[in-house]
């Protein structure tokens, strides 16, 4: 309770002596004389939108004026007074400057006398969103249109062109001349599609042809910019144009207008504001940021490179289904001797791979993998004889047996100690050499030994078709190696012009044990990745590897072996003819000046900036290029570069990533084989809401975002169907579509790259790679085909619809990744260089991050190296890998944490781990920080594989950097030498040092008497490359065990380390050293082990302390610069920055958003349109007010909703799902909500756990410990019940009505709730339980199939609870302020 403790004066004349705090006097009279008020609560995300929106609206100052008779200028004087107020509410959060519900058609229509609702409804929407403000438009930048000649020109290319595209460009060359025509009859060679090169060439010429014709940016009126009459430009009815068209720009533009007329534009601080409008809002929503405004032609080209990767993935796919195909049916015990006979070895040395390496080659491959390093191979290629360096190494014997002059081994002599490799691998090469013999025995070939042309593939098929062998044999040889020989040769003179290595025939990519992969080096697994094809060619140089490198390369053998191995070669053999095609059409582009930020030597002048692109067949035909231009471009296609990560190599061609989504959302059961049912085929859903509310998404997308006309959708989803038929089975192909055929629509979709891969793990399982309960429950499940079959269909339907409009393919597709959120976007251009939509949690540019290979500054990160973090659950730090970088421009005040002893800066948003008062952690943001709080700086460490070194080498190798004196020499015939002797005295760590080096120690030095002790050779042997070359430590230390670390910083620590006594202050561990790399090295140890360090300028302090109080030590400081920030699973990492070392939170982002408000910038009616549809729903409930409205809960208030009901009960059917609410889901009143939003739309494997921590659900907005109900699970049977500790309490209602109650452990509730499948099974148990209880099991139907919910309200309990809930807020201002205090009761219970 709470009661009053100051005294009163004067509450009011009634009831002056009043203490009743019930009394709204009194508590009015009480929050006067504080001088607090009620919390006015902010309009959400959607309600802002819904009245910017509107804000331009008529209806309800229309229907004021009827009520109120007023006369035509007052009303007009209303609407426009309403503007600028409901606009400035919506930026400012003032709920009753915004009327959410803006727009009341449905009020004017019962104004009018309909009394009907579903008329009131129609009528009234239809009021709302054709009200005058949609005939006005307006458009941000220029742009242009096609003239009714243009579309005219197109249609004819398209009737006659499509079919018989030569006709096409017939009509290009008649109306462009006949150097357009010979160029596009040379890009139609290189498959480009006829629309898009007619495109082109109106675009470059069309505007003198009369085809084209501006769109100055500015209003005009009319429903589209492109047909409206252009208003005045720096008028009044200019302006409100603007606005009413796009009320989220037009103020800047508008602001912009006015400070050029004013001059104010010329001032600094107005260009760097104008500067920071269009890098920030104009353009932050806008898809190939790194393109962006340089042309529609260069657009298109990054376009169609990006889409060249999934057109990889889907050729993959499609292979892996032919292998699938073939492996079905094969005994188990067939299946496992075509995985033990392999491929690589046939096709390698088949194709004369190993033996056609020169010596020079293999020289190069022995640097790649760091078995030799860059002196001496630079060296060595300077020795080399030209006739030797080319001499193949099917040659090498001949010529091991020619001598020097001086009778020395020739090639010893000029290998010098590189000679020790070329043994190992001649011996590699006979066993392959054995094995390929023995099939050409087994099958009777007696041809060319060596595969090298077409007639030696078709010789080798036929003795395959003569010989002995099962069948099954016969297609495995023939699909698996004499298909990969014949396919090697298609590309051949392809990968040279494209400047990748040429193998020749015997070409195939081989598929590593991903663990032995990880635990290589950092730079060698970086070659390995990206230059597999220098560094180990063949399996006879992966062979010398694994004798010489102390890591070992396992190669993948199996099921999964075959799979990448087929599955890579099919992607990347297509990566190289659609890029190999694409840059011959991007030659005849530039060559016609049809590409910006491209031109061709001595064609015009060209910038000196300029330069090559590295690639043959661009640089032959004289194509230079913006170097910026081409780095977002040239490194796009990961198939054809060569850089998948064999650890992600399934994941790239897997639908669903994981068995944690495809649980929550795509996952189906098998129907038996043979019943099909209608628009499901084979499966059904586990979980159909997600299927329904998906296909109804898409539908609004398509509408909303890709600009098709809704009434058109159904035609186009029908045709959508045939051609997806055609692409899944091959069937309907010639059947047409205007003036395409549906094999041209499905060809040109999967050519773009709307198909993606297949399921691996499908094809794993066909394949028998999984076995027992693993193999039955997989056989039991689909693998996503249903939802990939609604996703592409809809996909193919937007295509179509682009492609019936006269667009080219590539400029098709980009709609489609526009309008249905290809997130794989973000990653073929600058997913390093994407910026957060909303968040700036940053640190300047000088700042590092730890990672495997040590510290790194921003530029020089790789997505999915593992950097270290902080687990803030188990509280520990860990490796993780990086998932994406965020940069800016900044040039503004910073946070700056300054002491005696460190000095960092990071941007008023940044997070840091803080320790709270009740000794919990949190992230928390630099702006909320305050002088209590305690900043987690490091933590334990958890270490992840094995140890590349012993504890005892470690603790050798620490010695060595210390107390040592090391001894190199450079010739290259003695590069192997080093020598190292340990110096240690007597009366310290000699008895130590003496065991650690083995040699013998010397007699003490008769000054010093400090005693030498040589190092062993075998003991140097582990350690000898980190002693020759420092630059490899701290790659070593991150993958030392935490026993070798601790070995390490014991031996380090003995030899340099000291106790200061520093004066005011307890002791303190000091290592000193000023060298900067041994102190460096041994501060990452230290940091590793959980030590604090700070530096000094003899060396470095140490400190157990873990956290760091912030105290009175923040600052503000101007920095101009980049600040950046990157992206980890556990949103955190660690950072290095003025020396200073510790924990630090990071950032991410959300697509979705990005297309919302694009089109709110290009084409908000189509929001607008959208918008109201729901809102007329939300007025149809009779004698409904504002006091209803404000009673709703809030998610209703931030969510789409339809509000049915009378005065006592009202219902609500929300959840509809929409791309808009979901933009709403993340923006929230304020940030606190906004951050809690945040945290809701998390993946579950990143999600969970932080809630579990936090003790919070995000979604529900609760303590998960307090949701304890347990009603949904109601009808389980009692069994169940009892396992999951289910209780259910009965009692009688005041009306007689027998109620059951139930409860359960809230942890169990919460697991359960976030495992999909189980929550289907719930929802199907209530159906199936609870018919005629109110309706219950219609709308747990509904609800199961939708998503869509329903809930009923009693008015009277919502106001009720409205009341409690602001009595306690006014109770808590006043008990703060000092006005109300509060005491408890003590009672005696009745049983007592």
């Amino acid at each position: 309770m709470a009661k009053w403790v100051k005294p009163l004066s004067q509450v009011a004349s009634k009831s002056a002596a009043s203490r009743n705090l019930k009394d709204e006097e009194v508590v009015q009279a009480l929050m006067a004389q504080a001088g607090v008020q009620d919390k006015v609560q902010k309009p959400t995300f959607l309600e802002n939108l819904s009245a910017a929106l509107g804000a331009f609206e008529w209806s309800d100052d229309a229907l004021k004026a009827l009520q109120e008779g007023q006369s035509l200028p007052e009303a007009v004087g209303n609407y426009l007074v309403d503007i600028p107020r409901t606009l400035a509410g919506v930026a400012l959060g003032k709920r009753d400057w915004v009327d959410p519900d803006e727009g009341h058609g449905v009020e004017l229509m019962k104004y009018l006398g309909i009394e009907e609702k579903v008329p009131q409804y129609i009528f009234g929407t239809l009021a709302d969103i054709f009200e005058p403000s949609m005939a006005i438009s307006s458009t941000i930048k220029g742009g242009s249109k096609l003239t009714k000649l243009g579309a005219s020109f197109l249609d004819d290319v398209a009737k006659v062109g499509v079919k018989n595209p030569d006709e096409g460009v017939k009509i290009i060359a008649k109306t462009f001349g006949k150097e357009a025509g010979e160029s596009a009859a040379k890009r139609l060679a290189a498959n480009d599609d006829i629309m898009s090169i007619a495109s082109d060439f109106m675009r470059k010429s069309g505007k003198s042809l009369g085809f084209v014709e501006d769109v100055a940016p500015g209003a005009y009126l009319g429903l589209s910019a492109e047909s409206g009459r252009k208003i005045a430009e720096g008028t009044i009815p200019s302006y409100i144009a603007k606005l009413v068209d796009s009320p989220v720009t037009a103020p800047f533009e508008i602001g912009w207008d006015v400070a050029k007329k004013t001059g104010l534009s010329d001032t600094k601080l107005a260009k760097g504001l104008s500067k920071g409008l269009e890098k920030n809002v104009l353009d932050a929503f806008v898809y190939q940021k790194g393109l962006k405004g340089k042309g529609e032609g260069l657009e298109q080209f990054g376009s169609k490179i990006s889409g060249i990767n999934t057109a990889s993935e889907y050729a993959s796919g499609q292979k892996l289904r032919k292998l699938e195909n073939f492996f079905n049916n094969l005994p188990k015990e067939q299946k496992q001797e075509f995985f033990e006979k392999g491929i690589a070895d046939y096709v390698e040395i088949g194709g004369g791979l190993p033996q056609k390496t020169t010596v020079a080659e293999f020289v190069d491959t022995l640097k790649e993998a760091k078995l030799i390093v860059k002196s001496d191979y630079d060296e060595i290629m300077k020795r080399l004889d030209p006739v030797v360096a080319q001499t193949p190494f099917g040659d090498v014997p001949k010529l091991l047996k020619q001598k020097t002059a001086y009778g020395t081994n020739l090639l010893e002599d000029q290998l010098g100690y590189a000679y020790k490799f070329v043994p190992a691998r001649l011996n590699a090469m006979s066993k392959q050499a054995t094995k390929w013999n023995e099939l050409l025995n087994e099958i009777g070939y007696k041809g060319n030994k060596v595969i090298e042309t077409a007639k030696d593939v078709q010789r080798f098929r036929d003795a395959i078709k003569r010989s002995r062998l099962d069948e099954q044999s016969k297609e495995f040889y023939n699909r698996y190696i004499a298909d990969i020989f014949e396919a090697n040769l298609d590309i051949e003179g392809k990968r040279t012009a494209l400047g990748l290595a040429d193998l020749g025939p015997g070409y195939i990519r081989r598929s590593y044990n991903i663990k032995s992969v990880n635990d290589l080096p950092k730079d060698i697994k970086k070659n390995l990745i990206s230059r597999q094809e220098r560094m180990l060619p063949s399996l006879a140089d992966l062979e010398v590897y694994n004798e010489f490198s102390p890591t070992k390369l396992e190669l993948q053998t199996g099921a999964r072996g075959l799979v990448n191995q087929i599955s890579y070669k099919a992607g990347q053999d297509q990566a190289v003819k659609q890029t190999y095609d694409a840059y011959n059409s991007l030659i005849e582009q530039v060559k016609m000046g049809m590409m910006p930020d491209f031109a061709v030597k001595g064609m015009g002048d060209v910038p000196k900036t300029w330069e090559k692109t590295g690639v043959p067949m661009l640089d032959e035909a004289g194509i230079l290029v913006n170097k910026d231009t081409w780095d977002v471009i040239k490194d796009s296609n990961k198939f054809l570069l060569g850089e998948t990560d064999y650890n992600e190599v399934f994941k790239a061609f897997d639908k669903i990533n994981s068995w944690w989504r495809g649980w929550t959302t795509a996952w189906t059961v098998k129907l038996p084989k043979g019943v099909n049912l209608p628009g499901l085929g084979n499966e059904i859903p586990l979980n159909p809401a997600y299927f329904v509310r998906n296909w109804m998404n898409n539908k609004m997308s398509m509408a909303l975002y890709a600009g098709m006309n809704p009434a058109e959708i159904p035609t186009r989803m029908f045709q959508a169907k045939k051609v997806w038929n055609y692409l899944s089975k091959g069937a309907g192909g010639d059947e047409k579509i205007g003036n395409y055929t549906v094999k041209q629509i499905g060809d040109a979709f999967a050519q773009q790259g709307g198909l993606g891969g297949t399921n691996v793990e499908d094809i794993l399982k066909s394949m028998g790679e999984y076995e027992g309960a693993l193999g039955a429950v997989k056989g039991a499940l689909g693998g996503g085909e249903l939802a990939q079959k609604i996703e592409v269909s809809d996909k193919i339907a937007i295509f179509l619809d682009q492609k019936l409009k006269n667009i080219g393919d590539v400029k098709a597709m980009d709609k489609v990744r526009f309008a249905l959120f290809d997130y794989s976007q973000l990653t073929d251009f600058e997913l390093e260089k994407v910026k957060p939509l909303f968040a700036f949690y940053c640190v300047p540019d000088s700042a590092e991050i730890l990672t495997r290979d040590g510290w790194k500054h921003y530029q020089d990160l790789e997505i999915k190296e593992e950097v270290l973090s902080y687990n803030r659950k188990k509280e520990v730090m860990e490796w993780t890998p990086l998932k994406g970088i965020a940069t800016f421009e900044h040039d503004q005040e910073l946070y700056e944490f300054a002491n005696k002893r460190y000095s960092f800066m990071f941007t008023d948003e940044h997070k840091w781990v803080t320790k709270q008062y009740d000794k919990t952690e949190a992230l928390k943001k630099a702006n909320q920080l305050n002088t209590g709080d305690s900043l987690r700086v490091l933590a334990p460490y958890v270490s992840k594989g094995e140890s590349i070194l012993t504890p005892e080498q470690a603790r050798l190798l620490g010695w060595c950097l210390t107390d040592s004196c090391i001894r190199t020499r450079k010739n290259i015939i003695r590069k192997d030498f080093l020598r190292v002797t340990l110096c240690q005295h007597p009366s310290k760590f000699l008895s130590e040092v003496k065991e650690i080096a083995g040699g013998k120690p010397s007699k003490p030095h008769p000054t010093s008497g400090t005693v030498y002790v040589p190092v062993l050779k075998e003991r140097l042997e582990p350690i000898r490359e980190y002693l020759l070359d420092r630059s490899k430590l701290p790659g070593l230390v991150t993958r030392l065990s935490k026993e070798a670390l601790k070995a390490m910083f014991d031996a380090m620590y003995k030899a340099d380390g000291t106790v200061s006594l520093r004066r005011g202050a307890r002791d303190s561990m000091f290592f000193a050293s000023q060298d900067k790399d041994k102190r460096e090295i041994f501060r990452l140890i230290a940091t590793l082990l959980g030590y604090r360090t700070s530096i000094s300028k003899r060396g470095c302090y140490l400190s157990k302390r873990q956290y760091l109080k912030v105290a009175y030590n923040l600052k503000r400081k101007h920095y101009k610069g980049v600040v950046w920030c990157p992206q980890t699973d556990n949103e955190t990492w660690v950072m290095r920055q003025n020396g200073f070392i510790t924990i630090t939170g990071n950032t991410w982002n959300r697509k979705n958003i990005e297309s919302l408000f694009t089109t709110l910038v290009k084409d908000p009616k189509r929001v607008k349109m959208f918008d109201k549809i729901f809102k007329g729903f939300k007025q149809l409930a009779d004698e409904q007010g504002t006091d209803i409205r404000e009673i709703l809960p809030d998610y209703l208030q931030g969510a789409y909703s339809i509000i049915t009901g009378d005065k006592g009960q009202v219902g609500a059917l929300y959840g509809f799902g929409t791309n808009i609410e979901a933009a709403g889901e993340l923006f929230g009143r304020d940030l606190k909500e906004s951050a809690q939003n945040l945290f809701g739309q998390l993946a579950p494997n990143i999600r969970i756990p932080l809630e579990l921590v936090a003790d919070f659900n995000f979604f529900k907005g609760k303590p998960i410990s307090e949701d304890t109900s347990a009603y949904s699970m109601r009808n389980l049977p009692e069994n169940a019940k009892e396992l999951m500790g289910i209780q259910g309490t009965s009692f009688t209602t005041d009306d007689g009505k027998e109620v059951t109650t139930y409860k359960m452990n809230p942890t169990v509730k919460y697991m359960v709730e976030n495992f999909r499948p189980a929550t289907s099974m719930l929802k199907l148990f209530n159906i199936a339980s609870d018919e005629g209880v109110d309706n219950e099991m219609f709308l747990d139907l509904l609800n199961y199939i939708t998503g869509i919910r329903y809930q009923q309200y009693d008015t009277e309990y919502l106001r009720r609870q409205l009341e409690n809930e602001r009595y306690k807020q006014r109770m808590q201002m006043l008990m703060d302020e000092g006005y109300v205090s509060e005491y408890k009761n003590y009672y005696i219970p009745k049983e007592k």
